[in-house]
């Protein structure tokens, strides 16, 4: 799945016509499939002015560091998980009182309420989706949320980038449904052959379809994992092109949160080192 002036779609793995091709009796496993999984009842759908979407380790990374550590508890509830079947299973047993950079990587999705006067639903996805995901995660959200709008907040690897000019990176791009948002130096908007992937895509497609509106950004990075530099460029992307809209903060918290997932990085890189 892709997306800029058009959908590519996947080539089929199979070789032949054959009814007993033997791709053809296999059963997907269910328990291994992503899915959300809600931790709150409720008959009614919840209402808000708009779905935050962070794709990928860099941009949940940027969703940490710049908006939810600066929340407490009770501004932001945690409504779900995206999750395999053993995966809410150990969740569900887990310590709750776990660090906020740990959450990280939890897929977890939060309601924030009154923030500068508006309602949010924020969802990490730090695990990718696979691409039979992408459409039934995006059904079960929209079954359970109403959105007015959509920000998606994503990230490629630089060699995936195609430019006519010089380009550093990391560096930021977007695309929007808003033609009138002007574009600036940190953050320029997104240009062909350029497109964006797997569930961004699909998240647009769904944006256009229901005439939503959507502003995605996408950080190319030397790497998909969280790098401190990306998580920067992001917010000087991001904060650039939205100005006084942007409701992501950068102040000595931030830092200290910045250092603290560089941290973490750093150790885990070590492990295998």
């Amino acid at each position: 799945m892709s997306l800029f002036g058009e959908l590519q779609f996947g080539f089929s793995r199979a070789v032949s016509d054959d009814e007993d091709d033997e791709y053809s009796r296999i059963e997907p496993n269910l328990n291994l499939k992503r899915k959300i999984y809600w931790l709150e009842e409720t008959t009614e759908k919840i209402e808000v002015d708009e779905l935050i979407l962070a794709d990928g380790p860099i941009a949940c990374a940027f969703l940490h560091v710049y908006l939810l550590n600066h929340l407490s508890e009770s501004e932001k509830r945690a409504l779900g998980l995206s999750a395999t079947n053993s995966e809410f299973k150990i969740f569900q047993n887990e310590d709750k009182s776990e660090s906020e950079l740990n959450r990280m990587r939890k897929n977890l999705i939060y309601k924030i309420n009154n923030l500068d006067a508006k309602s949010f639903l924020v969802c990490e996805v730090f695990t990718n989706l696979k691409s039979n995901e992408f459409y039934d995660w995006i059904d079960q959200l929209w079954e359970k949320v109403n959105f007015k709008s959509c920000t998606i907040l994503c990230s490629q690897n630089q060699t995936s980038y195609f430019s006519s000019h010089q380009q550093q990176f990391p560096c930021v791009k977007f695309l929007s449904s808003n033609k009138n948002l002007t574009t600036e130096d940190k953050c320029q908007r997104l240009e062909e052959p350029n497109f964006l992937q797997n569930l961004p895509a699909a998240m647009i497609q769904f944006c256009v379809l229901k005439q939503l509106d959507f502003t995605a950004f996408v950080c190319y990075s030397q790497s998909i994992n969280v790098d401190i530099q990306s998580v920067k460029e992001t917010y000087s992307g991001v904060s650039c092109l939205l100005k006084d809209k942007s409701i992501f903060k950068n102040d000595d918290l931030s830092k200290k949160s910045l250092l603290s997932v560089g941290n973490l990085v750093n150790s885990v890189s070590g492990l295998y080192m």
